[in-house]
């Protein structure tokens, strides 16, 4: 069966969907759109695939799928794919969870752009998690009094 692929945003309007918090699109609008699972995402990222996280940044730097890069929605129109992945580069777009969708919009976006090989992990970070796999977090920094370096008794903070 050939899949053709249409434009999200629009199909999505049509529907009575919306980009941002919108409740789930019809099975026909997703279909078009190559979804995987966190087993296939984790087998495409250890073969090299680019991993795309649309979540905002305070989120994303609070916890991400490991290398995982920030790709914000409204700043994909200008973000420079063309630096940082062939065409034929596999792409795994996440959202936060089940129901984020602008992963799914960001597919369409740089499918039209002619990447191919960009798919959409539905579950997001949290199937990510939920399926056993490891997720970034930020090194905590240690604080650690200044009197240890010589310095006036105040706090100071050491990478760790």
């Amino acid at each position: 069966m050939q899949r053709i692929l249409l434009p999200l945003e629009p199909l999505l309007q049509l529907v009575g969907g919306q980009v941002n918090g919108m409740p789930e699109p019809s099975p026909r609008v997703l279909e078009a759109i190559a979804a995987v699972d966190a087993q296939v995402a984790c087998a495409l990222k250890e073969r090299g695939a680019l991993i795309c996280d649309v979540r905002c940044r305070p989120k994303w730097r609070a916890s991400r799928i490991p290398g995982a890069l920030n790709v914000q929605m409204d700043q994909l129109r200008e973000f420079d794919l063309a630096r940082l992945a062939k065409k034929d580069t596999p792409m795994v777009f996440y959202g936060e969870g089940h129901g984020s969708y602008d992963a799914a919009v960001a597919v369409r976006r740089v499918h039209s752009w002619g990447y191919g090989g960009a798919c959409w992990l539905p579950a997001g970070l949290t199937g990510w998690i939920a399926a056993g796999y490891p997720a970034e977090t930020p090194r905590r920094r240690r604080l650690r009094p200044a009197q240890d370096y010589g310095f006036p008794p105040v706090m100071v903070a050491e990478a760790g």
